[in-house]
Order: C-alpha cells, then sequence, then structure tokens
C-alpha cells in the first residue's frame, strides 16, 4: 500500500471538504438564528398579535382576556384546541353542558377585530357558579350608580 497516496486521499476526500464545509454550516445555523427567528416571530406577532377572549354571559362582558400569537396560532390551526382553550376559560366560572364546538354560536371567532367571544347563553343547561353570579351583580351594580 502507497502511504502517501493514502495521506493524500485522507485530505483531499475528507479533511479538505471539512475545512470549506464546516464554516458554511455554522454561518447558515447564525444566519437562521440571529436574523430568521425574529423575522418569523415578527410574522407571527403580526398575523397573530394582539387577540383577545372574551366572556359574554347574560349580554354582559364579564372576561376581557389577551391572548398570546402563539396561542391564537395553535387556535385557529386546530379546532380541538379551540374546545379545550374555552372549557379552560368557562370552568372558572361554570360548568357546560354542551360540546362547545358543536354548539352554534357559543364560540365565535370575530377576526375582524381579533376576538373570540364565547357566549355561555348559547348553552340552555349552562351552571353557573358564584363567581360568575357575583361578576354580573357587580357590573349591574356599577350600571346603576354610572349616571346616564
Amino acid at each position: 500500500m502507497n502511504w502517501e497516496n493514502f495521506w493524500q486521499a485522507i485530505w483531499t476526500y475528507i479533511i479538505e471538504p471539512l475545512i470549506f464545509e464546516v464554516p458554511v454550516v455554522v454561518a447558515g445555523a447564525l444566519i437562521a438564528a440571529l436574523l430568521i427567528n425574529p423575522i418569523r416571530k415578527w410574522w407571527d406577532k403580526r398575523n397573530y398579535g394582539r387577540w383577545v377572549s372574551v366572556l359574554e354571559y347574560k349580554d354582559y362582558e364579564i372576561l376581557e382576556r389577551p391572548i398570546s400569537p402563539n396561542q391564537v396560532k395553535k387556535l385557529l390551526d386546530e379546532p380541538y384546541e379551540l374546545g379545550v382553550y374555552c372549557k379552560g376559560i368557562i370552568s372558572t366560572y361554570g360548568r357546560l353542558h354542551c360540546d362547545p364546538l358543536e354548539t352554534k354560536d357559543l364560540i365565535k371567532l370575530d377576526k375582524e377585530n381579533r376576538r373570540l367571544v364565547i357566549d355561555l347563553d348559547q348553552d340552555e343547561n349552562f351552571a353557573a357558579y358564584d363567581v360568575l353570579l357575583k361578576a354580573v351583580a357587580a357590573i349591574e351594580a356599577a350600571k346603576k350608580k354610572a349616571p346616564a
């Protein structure tokens, strides 16, 4: 075996490509990390930002809570996630006796105003907890005190 040809082959086919390709791969990873990821985050924030979830009961807005862009992206992409998210918000205020995705007008997506409205009046058998009843009473009391 000719050792000179062996080392020349090692240099030509292994070491030389590594010397030239590793910096290219590292530069590509840096460009992706420093440039592409911030652009993607900005794009997601632009498209999915400024959404709020609103909980309505007896024509009152009980709760208005901002939703993160990542959460909105998940909610719009996967309908199952929308049902789980809405049940999580509702669970503090009462118990649903229906499937939120199958009940007409329980969940309203207003994409123009970026609002996810949960209307509890659409579930005829909704069982309200004391927290919700107290919130409604507080809203009604505040309306009576406010000058007309």
